[in-house]
């Protein structure tokens, strides 16, 4: 099994872009990874995601969307 990362993807940690497998079969994971240095201080970001499951009013985030367009899923993602 290989672990397989494109050159212009951010470093994976705790997960993989893609593996190659035996019989040349690849799994992709279809996640954009993020870790401290993905947003910097002032990055403008949409938060999406629900009313916490206690009933305050703090947000369950199902993701962030950056301003290119990326969107960082949570884990886990909250349910509906």
């Amino acid at each position: 099994m290989k672990h397989v990362t494109p050159a212009h993807f951010p470093k994976p940690r705790g997960y993989s872009h893609g593996i190659i497998a035996e019989g040349r079969v690849l799994f992709v994971s279809g996640q954009i990874g993020w870790d401290k240095d993905a947003l910097k201080q002032g990055d403008q970001v949409l938060v999406t995601g629900g009313r916490a499951k206690n009933g305050s009013f703090n947000l369950r985030a199902a993701y962030v969307q950056l301003r290119d367009g990326r969107k960082l899923l949570t884990s886990p993602p909250p349910e509906n």
